[in-house]
């Protein structure tokens, strides 16, 4: 086909029909463009939704992990106060056993001696002690009590 044939063809074409197929192929096209448009800002959108998502779940893993140390700290930490409970609990009854055996073969107590054993007592009482110290509680507190004490706690005689 010659140049001359071309032109006489595309002269056959009514303008209308021309304008018409310009405006549909110009339709597509911008269809086309703002269509890969939204989908390259969607895409640009889910990769920044996806890295922070990953920052959280880094986070999230951080924080467990720093919760999990606070824990077994916190449970080494228990364990250390029920031991010191316990060790409490055995230094109370043996000095209250001690000091309450002699008090009692003597056959009698001072007034501050005895303040002292019921305060160590209220501790071991506190702690969850009994038995024999609270049996010897009552043999204590059924001696004969010697001194007085004024109400700022000083000896009279």
């Amino acid at each position: 086909m010659e140049t001359k044939d071309v032109i006489q063809l595309l002269s056959s074409i009514p303008i209308g029909t021309i304008i018409a197929w310009v405006v549909v192929i110009s339709g597509i096209i911008t269809t086309i463009v703002t269509s890969t448009i939204k989908l390259y800002k969607a895409f640009e959108k889910t990769h920044e939704i996806k890295e922070e998502n990953t920052a959280f779940h880094k986070m999230v893993k951080d924080h467990d992990e720093q919760l999990k140390m606070i824990n077994d700290k916190l449970t080494c930490i228990q364990d250390n106060l029920d031991k010191r409970d316990k060790a409490d609990l055995k230094s109370m009854r043996y000095s209250i056993v001690r000091a309450g055996e002699e008090y009692v073969s003597i056959g009698q107590i001072t007034i501050r001696q005895l303040r002292a054993l019921e305060e160590l007592f209220e501790g071991y009482h506190d702690k969850h002690g009994n038995g024999y110290v609270t049996t010897l509680m009552r043999k204590v507190r059924a001696l004969p009590v010697i001194g007085k004490l004024d109400e700022d706690d000083n000896d009279i005689e």
